[in-house]
Order: C-alpha cells, then structure tokens, then sequence
C-alpha cells in the first residue's frame, strides 16, 4: 500500500519537521524509522530524511475486529497490545507481518518482554506472564490480580512496574514467572501513567499529579525522591542525561532540570503542542501529538513563549 505524505506548516518556530496522521498516542524510534499509535493502529515511518518523514506502512487490528491501545518493540519484534496481543516481525520487509496473536484476560493497556518471557497488564487490573518461547503458540503462565485502571508498565530485572492510576505505581516480582507475585504500591504516586527507567532511576509521569522521580536502587522498594507539578495534565516523560523531557496535553512540551534529583526545576515550556507521548534517540526529540500528530523538535529547546 502507498501512503501520501501530508507534512503540515510548522507550528513552532524550533520544529524540525511535522506528519499528519490523525491524533497520536505513542511513539518509538529506532534506526531511521519511527513506530506512532493512532487511531488506524500504528504507523510506521521512514526518517531517512528528518524534514520530511514519509508512512510507508500502517499495522492495524481492525481485521480481527480489534484496536491497538499501544506498543512495545524488542529485537526484530513489534508487540502491538489492546484488544489482544500481537506479534509482527521488523525484518527487512517494509511491511511488518504478524506472527502470532495472543487474547488474554482483558483489554491490554501495557506490556513488556524480557527474554522468551512476555508480561500483559490490563486495563482493569492484574498481570499476566506469557511464554514465547514458541512464538507461533503463546502459552500463559502465570497471573497475579490487581484493580484499578492501569495506563504503563516496564520490564527490569526480575520486577514490572506498573503505572496505574487509580491506585499509583505497582510492584510486581516475576523472578519466578508461573507465580508472579504483586509485592505492592509505592506510596505518594497517585495518578501514574507513564514510565521511564534510566539505571537506578524511575521517571513516573502522574497525569494530574505532574511528576515523580523514584531511587529504585532497591527494585522491590522504590523510594520518591523528588517531583515537580505544573498544575497540567502529564501523559509521557523521557529523560537525557539531565534533561527530563514530560508531554503534557494542557501545557505542552516542558523540559525539567534534573541534575538534582531531590529539587527538579523547568528549563523550559512550549505551549504549541498536546503531546500524549514523546521519545528521543539523542539527537531529536519526538511526539506524538494530540493536534500536531507526529512532531521532531531539536533535542536542545530554547525558551518560547
């Protein structure tokens, strides 16, 4: 299938390049080509010339009568999760092809691999451990049950955080994968919803609540360590070096200081976007946006008003 570019007039002085693709929720970059959730499913992108980004092909689940809440990519691998959980290959063909389906016991709103070793979040609570080891004929393992309304999760080391709003952060231990086990809720992280983890630190974006910085030095006890509320509503957050870059849809694109995790500070804010997500690889900063829809920004931002 050939898709027609339709890059839009820049909306900020600073931007690099824009792509229209209706309201976008998600967004990854790897290698030249960059992976954005919308309401079609997920697009994907060729970023061999960063002023001019191109589809060049769209993953949808509509075919099997279901929708794409997000995605995870690992290796040669999309993990496409909503309705279900599916796997399509990023081989040398432009087109991802599916490899195998998953339906679990709800509406998936995260996931994460580790491994051989898939790990589904719903909607509604509880976490699910899936063997790919077949890849062809996924095969449940393990299941611990929770509540609430769960928006992220991540995989590290033997634990999966998850963001869930209704209740906060969530532990979980998965060392032994056919009994996971919820070993809690890290208290003062009311209204999560996105994650980010660099080493022993975890970026947690709280919607309403702003953000949080957690010391996960300890992985089954994350302690919060600093955190800064705008007032906005903050979906994504992504940090490079000391730079905590948060998509926030009533304030926009904001840039946090966090060379000092305990008091973080903002550089900067540019009230032209409504990002729900945004992802770097570096050199560029990346969102997706409500209005705007796929946005590259220089990773290094100045003041605007």
């Amino acid at each position: 299938m050939a898709f027609v570019a339709c890059s839009s007039s820049p909306t900020s002085p600073l931007e690099v390049s824009q792509l229209s693709l209706g309201a976008a929720y998600d967004v990854f970059v790897r290698g030249g080509t960059a992976y954005v959730s919308n309401n079609e499913g997920i697009a994907v992108l060729d970023l061999s010339d960063i002023r001019n980004p191109r589809r060049t092909a769209q993953i949808s689940e509509r075919s099997s009568g279901g929708s794409v809440a997000g995605f995870h990519v690992s290796g040669d691998t999309l993990f496409a999760y909503g309705d279900r959980f599916s796997m399509y290959t990023l081989g040398d063909d432009p087109d991802p092809q599916i490899i195998a389906s998953f339906n679990g016991r709800g509406f998936v709103s995260g996931a994460g691999t580790q491994g051989h070793m898939a790990f589904l979040a719903f909607l509604q609570g509880g976490l699910e451990a899936v063997d790919l080891q077949d890849a062809a004929n996924p095969t449940s393992l393990g299941y611990a049950p929770s509540m609430g309304q769960v928006n992220d999760m991540v995989v590290h080391d033997r634990f999966v955080y998850v963001a869930n709003s209704s209740i906060g952060l969530e532990v979980f231990d998965v060392g032994d994968p056919s009994d996971p086990t919820r070993v809690g809720v890290v208290a003062g992280t009311s209204g999560a919803w996105d994650i980010h983890i660099v080493e022993d630190r975890l970026y947690l974006g709280c919607h309403m609540y702003g953000v949080k910085i957690l010391d996960i030095s300890d992985p089954s006890d994350p302690t919060v360590v600093g955190s800064f509320d705008n007032g906005g509503e903050t979906y994504g957050v992504f940090s490079v070096g000391d730079r905590l870059y948060t998509a926030d849809l009533q304030e926009g694109v904001e840039v946090l200081d966090i060379s000092i995790p305990s008091a973080p500070s903002l550089v900067m804010r540019d009230r032209n976007y409504r990002p729900h997500d945004l992802f770097s690889d570096g050199q560029y900063l990346y969102l997706a946006d409500q209005d705007q829809h796929f946005v590259v920004l220089p990773l290094e931002l100045s003041e605007v008003s």
